[in-house]
C-alpha cells in the first residue's frame, strides 16, 4: 500500500471518527425556520446607482428558492429601514426561526467607527446629518444579538463612491471594520476603507453578481462560497474590489443542502485534492492556485495557496542593486490599520526590528484604535539571512525554564521558496509553513499560519511526516480573540490562535499567540507535552 493510500485512509478515519476536521466537516443543519430582510436603495437624490434594486431583487428570489419568508423593500426610507429592522429582530427571536438574514445593496458611509446605511430619503449635508438620517448598522446587529442561539447573516453591497454626492464627503471612504457578534457572519463587498465598483451596462453589481451565482451551489458552505466570491471579484477588478467577511458562525451554513457524502466520494475528493496540491506546489504560475482555490476554497492548504497567489499577483518589484546578496527579499508592508484594507498597505521603512527584555516595543505593535475591531493583519513574514530568534521552553504550569535555545536564519533561497535555520528546519518563504526539521520530513507541510490574522478566521491543515515519529494528521484552527500578552521579549497585542487536531489518533490542542510583523509567534502552548514556548529576544534584518 503506498504512502499516499496510507495517508488518504488515515485522514478518512479522522473523519469519520468524529474527529474535528473542518475542510470536510458535515453540515449542521440550522432550525428549518429562516426569515430575511432585503433592501435595495437607488434613487438617492444627488447620487443614483444603477443595479442595487435589482441586486435585491436577484437576492429576494434566490433566498425564496432556499426556503426564507422574505421581506424585499425598494427604494427605502429612514422610517420605512428602521421598521424592517426592528420586524426582522422580531422575527428573529421566534422559536421557530433558525437562521435570520439581512442583505442591504446602496450606499454606506462610516462616522467615528460606526456604519451608516442610507436611505433615499436623506439629504446629508453634514457629519450630524449622517446620525439623524442615516440608519446606523448598530441598531440591527442590536436587534438580532437580542434573539440569542440564531445564526445572523449580514451581506451589505454597499460602500459606493461619494454617497452624499457634492454636497458633503466623510473623511474616510467605505466602511468601517467591525468584528461579527457570536453567531453571526457579516459580509461586506469589499474591504472596509475601500469602496466597491458598479459596472455600466451590467445588469447586477459586481459583488451581488457573484454573490447569486455561488449562493445558489447546491451543498456549498456559505463560508466557502464568499471565499470564491472574493477570489472572483478581485480577480475581476484587477484587485480594486477585494470584499471582506467577519465571522463567528458555530455551524456550517448551506442555502441548498445535498445528502451527505458517502465514504468513497470522501475519499476521492481527498486523492484530488491532494493530488492537485503535489503537481502545483512548486509553481510560479499564479493560475495554478487559482484554479486551486476555486476548487477548493477550504482546502487543506487553501492559506498557503492565497498566499503564494497573492504574491505572485503582486506587481514586479524593481531588481536590487548589484551589491545587494541575491537572496535578500524586499521590505514587507506593514500592517494595515483596521480602517484600510490590506491590499492598500505601503512599505514600512523603520530601521531593523529589536525586540528585547528592557527594550520598548514598537508603537505598531500595540493594536487598533478601532473599538469595533481587532483589526486585518496580511500575514506577511520577510526572512532575512542573519535574522536570530530567542526562545525559553518551560512547563506549562510550573513556568520552570526546561530549555533556552536561539534560531537563526541561515539561508534564503527565494527561488526554491525555503528558508533555511540553524537548528535543520525548512520553512516556506511565503507563509511560514513548516516543511522540514532536523528529524523529520513533511511531505504534506504543516500550515499553521493564516494567509491574514482576523478574529475569527478558521482553517484546516493535514500533514503527513516521515523520520522520526512517522505518521499523519491534522488541526483545525481558529484566532478566537486578540489580547495583551507578556512574555521576556516585552507586552504585545497579540492574535490568539486556538488549534484542535489530532496526531496518529492521538488528541493535541495547540495554542499560539501571534503578533503582526513578527515572524514567530511570542508564545506557544501545547497541553499534550504541558509545555511553553516563549519570545525572548528578536532581531529582523527587516522590519514588517
Amino acid at each position: 500500500m503506498t504512502a499516499r493510500r496510507q495517508f488518504l485512509q488515515r485522514t478518512l478515519a479522522l473523519t469519520l471518527a468524529g474527529v474535528p476536521l473542518g475542510a470536510l466537516s458535515t453540515v449542521v443543519p440550522s432550525k428549518p425556520g429562516r426569515t430575511a430582510l432585503v433592501i435595495g436603495n437607488e434613487r438617492y437624490r444627488h447620487n443614483p446607482l444603477a443595479s442595487a434594486a435589482n441586486d435585491a431583487r436577484g437576492m429576494a428570489g434566490l433566498l425564496t428558492q432556499a426556503g426564507f419568508a422574505v421581506e424585499l423593500k425598494l427604494n427605502a426610507t429612514l422610517a420605512q429601514m428602521t421598521a424592517g429592522i426592528h420586524a426582522l429582530g422580531q422575527a428573529a427571536a421566534g422559536r421557530d426561526v433558525g437562521t435570520a438574514l439581512f442583505f442591504y445593496a446602496g450606499h454606506a458611509a462610516q462616522l467615528d467607527w460606526h456604519n451608516y446605511l442610507l436611505p433615499v430619503d436623506g439629504d446629508v449635508e453634514s457629519a450630524g446629518d449622517i446620525r439623524k438620517q442615516c440608519v446606523d448598522l448598530g441598531l440591527l446587529l442590536g436587534r438580532l444579538r437580542r434573539a440569542k442561539g440564531r445564526t445572523a447573516l449580514i451581506i451589505l453591497d454597499a460602500c459606493r463612491d461619494d454617497p452624499f454626492g457634492a454636497r458633503f464627503r466623510p473623511s474616510q471612504k467605505g466602511m468601517s471594520q467591525y468584528d461579527a457578534p457570536p453567531g453571526t457572519l457579516l459580509a461586506y463587498a469589499t474591504a472596509p476603507g475601500s469602496v466597491a465598483l458598479e459596472l455600466a451596462g451590467s445588469a447586477y453589481g459586481l459583488y451581488t453578481e457573484h454573490l447569486l451565482r455561488e449562493l445558489a451551489v447546491k451543498g456549498v458552505r456559505l463560508e466557502d462560497a464568499l471565499k470564491k466570491v472574493r477570489l472572483n471579484v478581485r480577480l475581476a477588478s484587477n484587485e480594486k474590489q477585494v470584499p471582506w467577511e467577519s465571522t463567528s458562525l458555530e455551524s456550517d451554513v448551506v442555502l441548498f443542502p445535498m445528502p451527505a457524502l458517502s465514504e468513497a466520494e470522501i475519499e476521492r475528493q481527498l486523492r484530488e485534492e491532494l493530488d492537485t496540491w503535489s503537481r502545483i506546489k512548486a509553481s510560479p504560475n499564479p493560475a495554478d492556485w487559482i484554479g486551486y482555490l476555486r476548487r477548493y476554497p477550504n482546502g487543506k492548504f487553501a492559506e498557503a495557496a492565497q498566499v503564494r497567489m497573492r504574491r505572485l499577483l503582486a506587481p514586479a518589484v524593481p531588481a536590487a542593486p548589484a551589491s545587494a546578496p541575491p537572496s535578500a527579499p524586499t521590505p514587507a508592508p506593514k500592517p494595515v490599520p483596521a480602517s484600510a484594507p490590506a491590499a492598500m498597505s505601503k512599505t514600512d521603512k523603520a530601521p531593523a526590528l529589536l525586540l528585547g527584555p528592557r527594550l520598548p516595543v514598537p508603537a505598531r505593535f500595540k493594536g487598533s484604535g478601532n473599538p469595533n475591531s481587532a483589526g486585518t493583519y496580511a500575514f506577511r513574514p520577510v526572512w532575512t539571512a542573519g535574522d536570530e530568534y530567542s526562545f525559553h521552553e518551560l512547563d506549562l504550569y510550573s513556568g520552570v525554564v526546561t530549555r533556552q535555545y536561539k534560531v537563526v536564519v541561515r539561508r534564503v533561497d527565494i527561488a526554491n521558496n525555503r528558508v533555511e535555520f540553524n537548528d535543520g528546519s525548512v520553512r516556506d518563504l511565503m507563509a511560514g509553513t513548516l516543511s522540514e526539521s532536523s528529524r523529520r520530513h513533511y511531505n504534506l507541510p504543516v500550515q499553521i499560519n493564516p494567509a491574514e490574522l482576523q478574529v475569527g478566521r478558521k482553517w484546516s491543515t493535514r500533514f503527513e511526516q516521515t523520520g522520526l515519529d512517522p505518521g499523519s494528521g491534522g488541526y483545525d484552527f481558529r484566532i478566537t480573540v486578540r489580547e495583551v500578552v507578556k512574555v521576556p521579549a516585552g507586552e504585545f497585542s497579540a492574535f490568539r490562535i486556538e488549534g484542535q487536531g489530532s496526531f496518529m489518533g492521538r488528541a493535541i490542542r495547540l495554542t499560539r499567540w501571534v503578533v503582526p510583523g513578527i515572524n514567530f509567534e511570542v508564545r506557544r502552548e501545547i497541553r499534550q507535552s504541558i509545555s511553553a514556548r516563549v519570545l525572548v529576544s528578536a532581531r529582523q534584518a527587516v522590519s514588517a
